[in-house]
């Protein structure tokens, strides 16, 4: 009962905050805020800032130079320390400006010293805790939500999320050795030679020599324990859907019938199920 009455208090002092206190709390020199939304069920912040009236000096990202004219507006999202328990993030209206020299760039704001999404003091924070806290406490903060993205082949990302991978590398160079590394053994079933498929495995098994990434090393040994049909797959390319299909077939099948003595009993069941004749190797691997 006590800590709800100590959280409804805090919601009551934020939700009675004026956008000139937000300024305040925020405490970026020269810009404040002017709108503000908190969602308490999801626990998050959200504050719309822009410059202050008297701060009209706007510097090129380019080369520094000082200019007085702005050639556009955007609005720019970057996440900020949080608030008491509140994720906090912060909309900022930034200019781009026509420099001389460097044509159309975007001001240079100390406060956002790089492309990525987080404010300077956040990632300051983040390389503290770096230094102390353990590396899965830290990857919680710069990787939470970025699964599939991290799973999608670099061919079909768009330019948007292709941007967004990029400032996750920056961040943390152990996740892009391994999407590199992922996106390496792609080239894996193009070879059509046995001999040059097997001496591109091993290359790319003693890349992971000095990496110290424990998931690609289990998924190294997943490959060699199936390396019989890796290297079947430069005779016969069979659709990795269509390989599912079978799987699941047999799968079936097993289940169905509780286990079959006979395997070529169970081929011919599995051969009514499917649309083509599968070879026998293949269930043969599969049992």
């Amino acid at each position: 009962m006590e800590w709800a009455f100590s959280f409804s208090g805090i919601l009551d002092t934020l939700g009675s905050m004026a956008e000139t206190d937000w300024s305040k709390v925020l405490g970026w020199p020269g810009y404040r805020v002017y709108r503000h939304e908190i969602n308490e069920q999801a626990k998050t912040l959200k504050l719309w800032v822009r410059r202050k009236r008297g701060n009209r000096k706007l510097i090129c990202s380019g080369c520094g130079r000082k200019l007085s004219d702005a050639y556009d507006s955007y609005e720019r999202e970057v996440r900020d320390l949080s608030c008491f328990e509140f994720r906090t993030t912060v909309v900022i209206e930034l200019y781009r400006v026509r420099c001389p020299d460097c044509g159309v760039k975007t001001e240079k704001v100390p406060q956002l010293p790089s492309k990525a999404p987080f404010s300077k003091r956040f990632e300051e924070a983040v390389g503290l805790a770096c230094e102390s806290a353990a590396v899965r406490r830290v990857a919680r903060e710069l990787i939470k939500g970025k699964h599939w993205l991290l799973l999608t082949r670099w061919v079909h990302l768009n330019t948007h999320k292709k941007r967004q991978l990029n400032q996750l590398f920056a961040l943390n160079r152990r996740v892009m050795k391994a999407y590199l590394l992922k996106e390496s053994l792609d080239r894996l079933w193009n070879y059509t030679y046995e001999g040059a498929m097997l001496r591109y495995l091993q290359s790319w098994i003693d890349q992971l020599r000095w990496q110290r990434l424990k998931p690609m090393e289990k998924l190294a040994r997943t490959l060699l324990n199936h390396l019989e049909g890796i290297l079947n797959y430069c005779k016969t390319k069979v659709p990795m859907g269509v390989v599912e299909a079978v799987n699941g077939n047999i799968k079936a099948l097993l289940r169905r019938g509780r286990g079959y003595r006979d395997l070529n009993y169970l081929l011919l069941k599995a051969q009514r199920l499917a649309a083509t004749k599968t070879e026998f190797v293949a269930f043969q691997k599969a049992t």
